[in-house]
């Protein structure tokens, strides 16, 4: 019992609506207990081992319902100390209420036609009734209204000269009106062109969700840069208790993730690409896939060399391992810096003697998959169906990534003096003047096809 105490004293549950709260108050701050123990008779203890957290908008309609308390209890202390029961009961019979209010006001009609700013008669008359009995109660009605009357008179005054002063704006307008030109062409929209990204838009809605992309916003708990229209989504996975799968028992850190993982492992539904025919999850892994693949949108390039990249990560990370050289993964055994994950873990296989993939026939084990096919074609004569193509040269692979690498070479141009290689001729010729000087580019004849194939 006590750990379901301390479990609910831990995750900030609301005590008034019982519902999960980031913005909260403690409830022994500016006599809040006090507040409730007075509207419900519930004495709120520190120690009566419940939550002792109130969300924000209970604490507001705590403190709503605590002013109106009071102020009808203020209200009928001031009615009973002025008036006294026997003229309670004889106060709002029908033969001695008001006899008439009479409000004469000229008609907004009437205003219109007027050619002249005249001051608006507005009469109030108040007949008061005869009975000599209750005088002083019909004092204290007639002194409220007489207040109101009075500001009922001002406001009507104001729009009466609000209205005969724009009759007059448009007379006068209407006097000097002079004959104008044709009209101004109106201005033309905005272009919607990312300049981040190169793209254009032909409507504002799709522009505003491709921009929420570049606006990121940092979340209060943990410092991560997150996009804005995701940031609720990343504050479950500090306010939310862990969830368990039901279906296999995995435990996902919030209930949005928890619902990604019923997609992704027990949704037996897909969708199939028309184009290729793979299938997919989601929609949107679909649309990732036909925009990278199939369409083939490049939209980010790099300036060094002019190659184009599908997302701006895979550009960061080409100017990282070709351009800057950078090598953030060191093995722990040599001190050997790789540029990514994938190639240290393999480096690390040399010195730990893994080996995850093991021929079928003869049971040898190889620390990469390349050798274990190169393995069964040359020892047991397994031919892999090479339905992949090239579009340009027509040769064929077995995997998607190898028809990539292999397309690749027909669309850059090597360096005749170094491994690097680049977009077109014109990154070529900026390479060759700042990285190669001793070269004469005037004498010197380069075969662009020979070194790109």
């Amino acid at each position: 019992m006590n750990e379901l105490k301390d479990a609910i004293r831990n995750m900030d549950i609301c005590r008034f609506c019982l519902n999960l709260t980031v913005s909260k108050i403690n409830l022994s701050t500016d006599d809040f207990a006090k507040m409730v123990e007075i509207l419900t008779s519930i004495k709120i203890k520190p120690d009566d081992g419940l939550s002792q957290i109130s969300c924000l908008k209970c604490a507001r309609e705590v403190k709503t319902a605590f002013l109106i308390r009071r102020r009808i209890i203020q209200s009928h202390r001031t009615l009973t100390s002025k008036i006294n029961p026997e003229t309670l009961n004889t106060l709002f019979t029908p033969s001695q209420q008001l006899e008439s209010i009479i409000i004469e006001t000229e008609s907004a009609e009437d205003a219109e036609s007027s050619p002249e700013l005249e001051h608006c008669p507005v009469e109030v008359k108040l007949e008061e009734p005869t009975s000599s009995n209750n005088n002083f109660s019909l004092a204290i009605i007639n002194e409220g209204m007489n207040e109101k009357i009075q500001k009922l008179k001002l406001s009507l005054n104001n729009k009466y000269l609000n209205k005969q002063k724009t009759l007059l704006s448009i007379k006068r307008r209407n006097i000097l009106k002079v004959p104008v030109g044709p009209k101004p062409k109106k201005p033309e929209p905005p272009k919607l062109y990312c300049q981040t990204c190169q793209i254009k838009f032909a409507s504002r809605m799709k522009y505003n969700n491709h921009m929420s992309k570049h606006r990121n916003k940092a979340c209060p708990v943990c410092a991560k840069q997150v996009r804005s229209a995701y940031l609720k989504k990343h504050m479950l996975v500090h306010i939310e208790a862990p969830v368990i799968c039901e279906v296999c028992g995995v435990t996902c850190k919030n209930s949005i993730s928890l619902r990604m993982h019923f997609v992704y492992y027990h949704n037996s539904a897909q969708i199939i690409c028309e184009d290729c025919g793979k299938s997919f999850k989601t929609k949107t892994k679909l649309m990732y896939h036909q925009r990278k693949d199939h369409i083939k949108e490049r939209n980010h390039k790099c300036e060094t060399c002019g190659k184009c990249f599908f997302e701006k990560i895979y550009l960061t990370k080409h100017i990282n391992m070709k351009h800057m050289k950078l090598r953030p993964h060191i093995c722990e055994y040599c001190g050997k810096g790789f540029s990514g994950k994938h190639a240290l873990r393999t480096h690390i296989r040399q010195h730990t003697k893994e080996a995850p993939y093991q021929c079928t026939f003869c049971k040898e084990g190889f620390r990469q998959r390349v050798s274990l096919r190169a393995h069964l074609r040359s020892r047991h004569n397994v031919q892999e169906k090479n339905d992949k193509f090239c579009d340009v040269c027509g040769k064929g692979f077995a995997t998607a990534m190898a028809l990539d690498v292999h397309a690749r070479l027909h669309a850059e141009i090597k360096c005749p003096h170094c491994p690097d290689t680049f977009a077109d001729e014109t990154y070529l010729g900026f390479h060759l003047s700042s990285k190669h000087p001793e070269v004469d580019l005037s004498e010197t004849l380069v075969n662009w096809e020979e070194f790109g194939s």
